[in-house]
């Protein structure tokens, strides 16, 4: 009973000691909170310096992000196959200012219709189809509905190439850093 009541307590005090970390917060120009990383979250930045940070959150201070990074490799074995492996990791830190993209992972709906991808199959699927039964049946192709189904993936094409990427940057978002350890912060959570 003893080892249950000691494991409790070292849980809660773990929990209660990682509460206090600061962290990240991606808004939206009307101060909507779009995403919210801390200590073992995944991310994907991007820097000014075209610079890619991809893996868990390892510690946020002093208004930096240190994100682990894992060594992943393909690894002969003694079979003469081939394993992915982790041969390491390391940590690097990017000061939160100096983010130019950060992925919230936010999923899109419907992509497929909104990036043209959809109307570029249909189009071509019809057109393709309609020559294929053509000549299987002997007739002419119907130029009518070729140019309709032309005009669809023509559509589609053009919608595939001014689709935007969701990822969070520019003048849309701002990046926040939160201080937790600011004694006006600690104030406020006491409720004085």
């Amino acid at each position: 009973m003893y080892k249950i009541i000691l494991l409790i307590s070292f849980v809660f005090s773990t929990m209660m000691a990682s509460a206090q970390s600061d962290f990240i917060v991606v808004k939206k120009r009307n101060n909507r909170t779009v995403k919210t990383f801390m200590p073992g979250s995944p991310i994907t930045i991007t820097t000014f310096q075209d610079y890619v940070l991809t893996g868990p959150v390892d510690t946020i201070r002093d208004d930096s992000i240190f994100v682990r990074m894992y060594n992943i490799r393909v690894m002969p074995t003694q079979f003469g196959t081939t394993i992915i492996d982790t041969a390491g990791s390391n940590v690097r830190g990017v000061n939160y200012k100096d983010i130019q993209k950060i992925d919230v992972g936010k999923k899109e709906s419907f992509v497929f219709i909104k990036n043209g991808t959809l109307f570029m199959i249909g189009g071509l699927g019809y057109i393709a189809l309609n020559l294929i039964n053509g000549a299987y049946l002997h007739e002419p192709p119907d130029g009518a509905s070729i140019a309709i189904a032309g005009g669809v993936a023509a559509a589609g094409f053009i919608m595939n190439r001014i689709y935007h990427s969701r990822k969070k940057h520019g003048k849309l978002y701002k990046i926040e850093y939160i201080h937790m350890n600011d004694n006006n912060i600690q104030k406020a959570r006491k409720g004085f």
